[in-house]
């Protein structure tokens, strides 16, 4: 899950650096402007929507003691995570705005913040092992 993660955090790098080489649009106006906003609002609220989904995740993994859906939890949430840069990607060739980095950033965040922990690990195999 470890790997997975690092991944997933890696591809923002390359979102990232590909907006560095690549020429951006010009345009300052207002309608990009609320493009902008709306973009950035929305990865945010996927970014604060992945850590609901992903703690749905966690307590089934706990009830049902199946680790496999921690994985498939943390795999939903940094899709929800990477989603909101691609929204910043967008929101960079569309409008050409400086300020495009924001969802970058808040989804550098939110993948930082999924980072696998092994207590979720431990927890939703607790009653497996026990058994042995």
């Amino acid at each position: 899950m470890t790997t997975l993660w690092a991944a997933l955090l890696l591809s923002l790098g390359l979102y990232f650096a590909m907006t560095i080489f690549l020429q951006k649009p010009d345009s300052e106006d207002t309608k990009s402007r609320v493009l902008t906003f709306a973009l950035t609002a929305a990865g945010v609220f996927l970014v604060i929507v992945s850590f609901a989904v992903k703690q749905k995740f966690v307590a089934q993994a706990e009830a049902k003691q199946a680790p496999a859906l921690l994985q498939t939890g943390l795999i939903i949430a940094l899709a929800f995570c990477e989603s909101a840069a691609l929204l910043g990607l967008v929101d960079f060739f569309i409008t050409g705005n400086r300020y495009y980095f924001v969802t970058f950033i808040v989804a550098v965040v939110g993948m930082i913040l999924h980072f696998p922990r092994r207590e979720q690990l431990a927890v939703a195999m607790y009653r497996s092992q026990d058994l042995n």
